[in-house]
């Protein structure tokens, strides 16, 4: 699975973050695999890099 995730500087780094939180938010049932293991690529532009890099790490 892929995210795209557009830019516009800082706004774009804090609401992109929390969008990729919300995703590590939501579980399997009884797993502890969430949404955010699931992606495989990401794809994105000015502020969104920096979100997408500090996910990526961990």
């Amino acid at each position: 699975m892929s995210v795209a995730i557009s830019g516009g500087g800082s706004r774009a780094q804090f609401f992109s973050m929390r969008g990729l939180l919300g995703l590590e938010e939501i579980q399997e049932n009884n797993s502890n695999r969430n949404f955010l293991n699931e992606v495989d690529y990401f794809s994105t532009v000015s502020g969104g890099c920096y979100s997408a890099g500090y996910i990526w790490q961990f």
